[in-house]
């Protein structure tokens, strides 16, 4: 998996390939990091959007504990939300 893994990091567009840096050729430049940055702002904006919703449907509306499943399919929200952000932002 390691050596997949470096004959595709720099084809794969998350590192810039510095061959002076010696043995660790590998870096992020500027753009992937502001790229890395607002993915995670776009996946913690929808997982507290999500959570108000839940919060108020079960605060307000149901008036019932929250489920853990639904903790969870939040967590996969932001997860995939921070996925889907990061993969349109990196083909822009």
């Amino acid at each position: 998996m390691a050596f997949a893994f470096f004959l595709w990091a720099p084809r794969g567009g998350r590192y810039v390939v510095k061959p002076l840096d010696g043995i660790a050729p590998l870096r992020r430049d500027e753009r992937m990091k502001a790229i890395r940055d607002q993915a995670a702002r776009n996946a913690f904006s929808a997982t507290v959007v999500a959570l108000a919703a839940v919060t108020t449907y079960f605060g307000v509306i149901a008036l019932n504990d929250v489920p853990v499943t639904i903790l969870n399919a939040i967590l996969a929200l932001g997860l995939l939300t921070y996925a889907a952000s990061d993969y349109w932002l990196r083909r822009s």
